[in-house]
């Protein structure tokens, strides 16, 4: 906070001595036994009033009186407001393909956006200065609002009572918010451009201009309120902090208005009559009716969606290793930690670049570059939809620019260093983020590196967050090793260092302490100054493990532990909530990406967003037969059969995204982590080698991951997979069709999903073989196998909220221990080797010894229990709702069963015979 534009110390611009100092605002603490805040006795330890869960509360805030002035409203023939199951829209709209009437992808609605609705819909008339608290309203826990008398809103106040909106009221501005009122502690925005902050004290400029504060004046006295009405009102008040933020926000919001869309369309087109009068029906308790029914429907698609994505692609790409979802535990408390929300989760500041790259394209498929440095991407919601050269960009081509240019670039280290505009210049002041995180730690009583270390070892005993004994241990520990000498520097205790006065003699002093390795280097933590190395700088600072993920050991330790936190502590985590429905057959085949594509105008890319292509090669660029030199010796070579051959001679392990045209077409990668599209046409990808995720798109096509933990779907039509070996991790996901889909010789996960579909596993050990709707065939190998499901794989509650409508399959187990469930529809169950467990569930369902070469014993009778270990003293089948069985040709014995099962016990209407 010393030097000036030039960026050197010691000269003339330096910022004037009584500038030199930081402001920031302490986290709120809780009012102690007095009651009241601000006394001695009050309790030191934040309230972190945002939601913890992991339910995309960007969108739909962590507070329900917040929620209502997001979502959008309609006026009714009485001209009260009511709902439409959307989530307010602001400017610069396009339409979506789809041709539904409104179906558009939209900017948020800013704060002007807002403030409209809300005083012509609500009746309520907000003020700039609301931003800073969001008034408390009358609703249920969901974000519904309880109309009053006039089926308006009614604001809560402060010794009871309510105020009701009424457009009517100020000459047509609405309802004023008393000065009783209560209000949530939830601001509308939380970052703002300087200039437009409404303070109190100020009073807006009379000009009409928005003024840029990095290179204008604001009039004394005055705030810029027309650059605060274009702020974007996000359900986390964060949405303005840089453009790229804005552009994640935008995705999820325009996401939630595309399923209202969607679930509307369906509902009119699927649903008898009776189904679509339920839907439309009001519920006089609770008020809620058509559009709130469908905004909920919204929000969970939504939430799954963001959930599956948080874990499966951003959680463990920084760490791998978070334990897989075994079901919820609800002793777990998933509350946000203070090591995470001040410290760990501050991570991604290393890896800002100084230019935040967007390219924009046309509708020829030019693309030209349109950048932004990061200093002028924060607090500027103007630079959004600013194409440059292109002239002003709808939402969707915005977000899409953004989305391309930065899935082209590389982030900078995950380490101790930032980039400029966040060390000298954040949000246009002169401000260190790093002396910020380091002040936020002190500011709220995180521990010390060391110390926290210390702690976290004496819990758990895990030897990867012991201690360090002394500076030289700890320079061992370091990502950068020559970093040792600034950490000496800013903490040691020798003399040599606290004795000299300026930063350069300390570093030169601490440089020979550690080239010396003598007795200071080898002092105890305590008294050498290790103890008190603020955790973010020296957590950053810390190595990699190998195979332990992005983070070193004392970060991975706090996010591992939040994260599986979030997940197990879940009871709406989106596995067990979407258990046995077709959806999550949907998630599971979902990705950022694909988000991203139905949002946005951007199309191809990786399959996991955060990675980086090295070559992107589409379709329509390639004509003729000759070799194409890609450089450094690559070739596009084609073969005689037509496939278009990536040559690497050197096998680099150059990922690609490959994008197929509306032809047929035929692509083989090298053992980079690639990405291929078939897009239209029968197409026939093959991604060899690595770790690689094809989509065949519409038509009948062909997939092979080939060796590596692949992820394949086939999408529309009838498509054959093969996944290939690989370290366990292959996921096959047939789609929309009647698929083939043969495993390798590791382990693999099936999704059938609607079609009538043939799954013949070809590993030691399934993960979980789902057939989804229609009739379908599965054939499991070798192993004990996590579950050959003939639906939609109802694995953790196993008949709740399980279909009695089901396809008719046939699951024939392999040679060992698997677990057979017909779930719905009348399914035939192919005896096994091996102790094998036979759940019939609903329809009339059969076990069949065909083929079966020995004399064999079946007795309905012998119960199977869902998730009870193998009994070694009992190693027969066993039988749960079975209705049948039949032998082959030999003597074979078979036993029925006239026991009757309940569930729940004594409901006679549920109950099942056994055999």
């Amino acid at each position: 906070l010393v030097a000036g534009p030039d960026k050197i110390f010691g000269t003339a611009d330096d910022i004037p001595v009584d500038q030199r100092f930081m402001v920031m605002t302490r986290a709120t603490n809780q009012p102690g036994p007095d009651g009241i805040l601000g006394t001695a006795d009050d309790i030191q330890e934040a309230i972190n009033t945002t939601t913890p869960w992991v339910d995309q509360n960007q969108t739909y805030t962590s507070h329900p009186s917040h929620q209502v002035f997001l979502r959008e409203y309609a006026q009714n023939a009485l001209g009260k407001p009511v709902q439409t199951g959307k989530v307010l829209d602001g400017g610069f709209c396009a339409p979506r393909p789809t041709g539904i009437p409104g179906d558009n992808i939209c900017n948020i609605g800013n704060w002007n956006d807002v403030k409209l609705q809300t005083r012509t819909k609500l009746g309520i008339q907000l003020v700039d200065q609301d931003i800073f608290d969001v008034p408390l309203l009358l609703t249920d826990p969901y974000g519904h609002f309880k109309p009053g008398p006039n089926g308006f809103p009614q604001i809560v106040l402060r010794g009871g009572g309510v105020l009701e909106g009424n457009p009517a009221a100020n000459a047509g501005l609405g309802v004023l918010i008393p000065a009783n009122a209560f209000r949530t502690g939830h601001a509308f925005l939380n970052d703002i451009a300087h200039n437009a902050v409404p303070a109190p004290g100020l009073t807006p400029d009379v000009n009409t201009t928005v003024t840029n504060f990095r290179t204008g004046v604001q009039d004394p006295g005055t705030y810029d309120d027309e650059l605060l009405g274009l702020h974007m009102v996000t359900g986390d008040g964060r949405g303005n902090e840089n453009i790229a933020l804005t552009m994640v926000h935008q995705i999820f919001h325009a996401e939630h208005n595309r399923l209202a869309h969607d679930i509307d369309r369906q509902i009119s087109a699927l649903l008898t009559p009776q189904e679509i009068a339920a839907w439309h029906a009001v519920h006089a308790p609770s008020g809620w009716a058509y559009g709130e029914r469908l905004f909920q429907a919204a929000r969970f698609g939504t939430e799954m969606q963001y959930q599956h994505l948080v874990f499966e692609e951003f959680a463990r790409t920084l760490q791998p290793l978070i334990n897989p979802f075994l079901g919820g535990l609800t002793s777990i408390n998933a509350a946000i930690s203070a090591e995470f929300a001040h410290t760990v989760y501050r991570l991604g500041h290393s890896m800002l670049p100084e230019i935040v790259t967007r390219i924009n394209v046309n509708a020829a498929g030019v693309e030209t570059p349109n950048d932004i440095r990061l200093f002028d991407a924060f607090l500027n919601p103007v630079a959004y939809n600013d194409g440059g050269a292109a002239g002003i960009l709808t939402a969707d081509k915005a977000a899409g620019s953004i989305v391309r240019g930065l899935s082209r670039s590389i982030g900078n280290e995950l380490d101790e260093f930032v980039t400029e505009s966040v060390r000298n210049q954040l949000l246009g002041l002169p401000l260190d983020l790093p002396a910020i995180n380091m002040a936020r730690g002190r500011s709220e009583g995180i521990p010390r590196l060391n110390v926290a270390r210390r702690q976290f070892f004496t819990a758990t005993r895990d030897t990867a967050v012991k201690p360090y004994a002394n500076w030289f241990e700890f320079g061992q520990n370091l990502k950068h090793a020559e970093s040792l000498i600034n950490f000496v520097a800013a903490y040691g205790t020798d003399p040599t260092i606290t004795g000299a006065t300026t930063l350069a003699a300390k570093r030169s002093a601490a440089a020979a302490l550690v080239l010396a390795n003598g007795a200071f280097m080898f002092a105890t933590a305590a008294t050498s100054g290790l103890d008190d190395v603020d955790f973010w700088p020296g957590g950053m600072a810390e190595r990699q493990a190998v195979f332990g993920g992005l983070l070193g050991s004392t970060f991975n330790f706090v996010f591992e532990k939040q994260l599986e936190n979030l997940q197990d502590g879940d009871r709406f985590y989106y596995l067990q909530r979407t258990d046995g429905l077709n959806f999550r057959f949907q998630l599971e085949g979902n990705s950022f990406a694909e988000l991203i594509r139905r949002n946005t105008d951007f199309s191809g890319g990786m399959d996991i967003v955060f990675n980086t292509a090295d070559f992107i090669i589409n379709a329509a660029d390639l004509t003729g037969t000759a070799p194409i030199d890609l450089g450094s010796g690559i070739q596009l070579i084609t073969q005689p059969d037509g496939t278009k051959l990536f040559f690497d001679p050197l096998h680099t392990g150059k990922n690609i995204t490959f994008n197929g045209g509306p032809a047929d077409d035929k692509f083989k990668a090298d053992i980079g982590d690639d990405t291929l599209y078939g897009n239209d046409g029968n197409d026939r990808l093959d991604g060899f080698e690595g770790n690689d995720t094809l989509h065949g798109g519409n038509g009948d096509d062909v997939l092979f991951g080939g060796n590596g933990d692949d992820v394949l779907k086939g999408g529309a039509g009838n498509d054959a997979l093969s996944s290939g070996p690989g370290f366990g991790g292959d996921l096959e996901i047939g789609g929309e069709g009647n698929d083939f889909m043969l495993g390798g010789n590791d382990g693999v996960e099936y999704f059938g999903g609607p079609g009538n579909d043939v799954i013949v596993d070809g590993s030691m050990r399934a993960e979980a073989i789902m057939g989804g709707d229609g009739d379908d065939w599965i054939f499991d190998a070798e192993g004990h196998d996590g579950g050959i499901f003939g639906d939609g794989g109802n694995v953790f509650d196993l008949l709740a909220g399980l279909s009695a409508v089901g396809g008719d399959d046939v699951l024939g187990g392999g040679p060992g221990q698997d677990n057979h469930f017909g779930e719905g529809g009348d399914d035939v169950m192919v005896m096994s080797e091996g102790s094998n467990k036979f759940f019939g569930d609903y329809g009339f369902d059969w076990i069949t010894l065909r083929g079966w070469p020995f004399p064999e014993f079946i007795e309905l009778g012998l119960l199977a229990l869902p998730n009870v270990p193998l009994n070694f003293n009992d190693l027969r089948n066993k039988y749960r709702f079975v209705d049948g069985a039949s032998g082959w040709d030999l003597n074979d014995h078979i036993a029925g069963s006239n026991k009757v099962l309940c569930d729940p016990p004594g409901e006679i209407a549920e109950c099942l015979v056994v055999g």
